[in-house]
């Protein structure tokens, strides 16, 4: 298996407390991304190197570009959302965020006590990581709320899927359950394999995708990783190769479809590496996001904090040969 090294210093130096959900928007040359732990987005300029921020009044935990609007599509704490476009001119401050609650879609999930039948003991849930298919849909995983109890063998972790209904009607379905924490999403070019990653089992699963009825089958685990480097967000290149970030293990893993390894991306400056995409002018540079050390109550650990620099920042590794593909955006 191939090892790269990424560069110790990141492309931007931030801190984050959970950097994540990266995306690349070709038509700015902005890649966006969300630090779910400060509710916020950040929107970076790759030419001009400008970072702007929205903050908001709730927490974020993923987000997708909307094919016929400007603005995203957002999975919150508060449900599901439409949020605005980047809009340097636009006053947003952690002391005067911006309010999700207008921009919100249909019912909150989240809300519903038969959500809960499961693990009655955690009743309250946000929405984590996401991605579109090819017809447009959201799908978009739930987990337990950051500093709520966290019952693992309870596998409390559910996928939603959200899509306008016949009656022009916002449609908001639980499509799969029994997730530790699900996370990273990807599917294949085809739109016939859809990969999720099962953060705490450690392993990512996968599932036959029918895009025309936005139904998934045949449950497998694709691939089981160590515990100290679990699978978190994911991207695909043109080749269907799959790039997993390893929580706690500083790196990104590609695999090929079958899941063999092929290559490693390892990040000598933070640990927690949270989710790549690809982006850039020719679409071969490696975005790729990180968590604080505090983030995972490793911020008391002396050899972890001098070795661990740029944690939480968002680093860029060039990769001559390969080319990523735009992730697909919401439909409505």
């Amino acid at each position: 298996m191939q090892v790269l090294t990424a560069s110790s210093e990141p492309l931007i130096r931030i801190d984050t407390q959970l950097g994540e959900g990266p995306i690349w928007e070709r038509e700015s040359g902005t890649l966006h991304f969300v630090d779910v732990g400060k509710n916020c987005i950040h929107h970076y300029h790759y030419t001009t190197k400008q970072l702007t921020t929205d903050h908001y009044d709730a927490c974020i935990g993923s987000i997708a570009l909307r094919k016929n609007h400007p603005g995203f599509i957002a999975g919150t704490t508060r449900g599901f959302a439409l949020l605005p476009p980047a809009d340097p001119s636009r006053p947003s401050s952690s002391s005067e965020p911006l309010t999700i609650g207008p921009h919100v879609i249909g019912s909150n999930p989240l809300a519903d006590p038969a959500c809960h039948a499961e693990s009655p003991e955690q009743p309250n849930r946000m929405f984590n990581d996401g991605v579109c298919d090819g017809s447009g849909r959201f799908f978009c995983g739930s987990k337990t709320l950051r500093g709520e109890p966290f019952l693992e063998q309870r596998q409390p972790g559910k996928v939603y899927r959200v899509q306008k209904g016949g009656s022009d009607e916002w449609k908001i379905e639980q499509v799969l359950g029994r997730f530790t924490i699900p996370n990273g999403m990807g599917i294949t070019s085809d739109l016939k394999t859809m990969y999720i990653s099962d953060t705490r089992a450690p392993h990512i699963r996968a599932y036959d995708y029918e895009d025309s009825t936005g139904v998934l089958s045949a449950e497998r685990v694709w691939v089981t990783t160590p515990y100290d480097a679990r699978p978190d967000g994911m991207c695909l290149d043109d080749q269907d190769r799959v790039y997993v970030a390893k929580w706690s293990g500083a790196k990104v893993t590609r695999y090929l479809p079958d899941g063999t390894p092929d290559l490693e991306i390892v990040f000598p400056t933070a640990n927690n590496i949270t989710a790549p995409v690809f982006g850039g002018p020719d679409m071969d540079i490696l975005f790729v996001t990180s968590g604080s050390l505090n983030e995972a109550g490793e911020d008391t650990d002396s050899e972890k904090v001098a070795k661990y620099t740029a944690a939480g920042s968002v680093f860029a590794v060039q990769l001559p040969g390969v080319r990523g593909v735009d992730k697909r955006r919401f439909g409505w």
